[in-house]
């Protein structure tokens, strides 16, 4: 029960993360970047259509974990992919500390993305 609940939440963030992406682009800019008006917000719609599509996978996964243990995987990927670009933005300059608590989630969801493989492993 807990790994379903673990994929629900992490549908509900990306789906809401996408949301956001999609209604108010240049206050999740300004929130990332503290550029309002920036020509890299048009990146934001592509962007947001797969950060939609990743929380789709994790509420199919969340369906029937066995079957699903590849999108698991996957979802370990992206969400690691994820939390080190936002790491690296942040170290760079380039994204304020404050969006380091995206990428905190990220980096979480992708431990307990891992421990859901692990349990699923040990209780085949």
């Amino acid at each position: 029960m807990p790994a379903r609940l673990i994929l629900w939440s992490a549908a509900v963030f990306n789906m809401g993360v996408a949301l956001a992406f999609v209604v108010v682009p240049d206050a999740v800019m300004a929130a990332m970047t503290g550029e309002v008006g920036s020509p890299a917000i048009g990146v934001m719609y592509p962007f947001a259509a797969a950060v939609f599509a990743f929380g789709l996978g994790y509420a199919w996964a969340a369906m029937d974990l066995e079957r699903n243990r590849a999108i698991i995987r996957l979802a370990v990927i992206g969400k690691a992919i994820a939390f080190l670009m936002v790491l690296v933005g942040v170290v760079r300059g380039v994204l304020l500390p404050s969006a380091a608590i995206g990428g905190a989630f990220d980096g979480l969801y992708a431990g307990l993305f891992v421990w859901i493989l692990r349990q699923s492993a040990v209780s085949r």
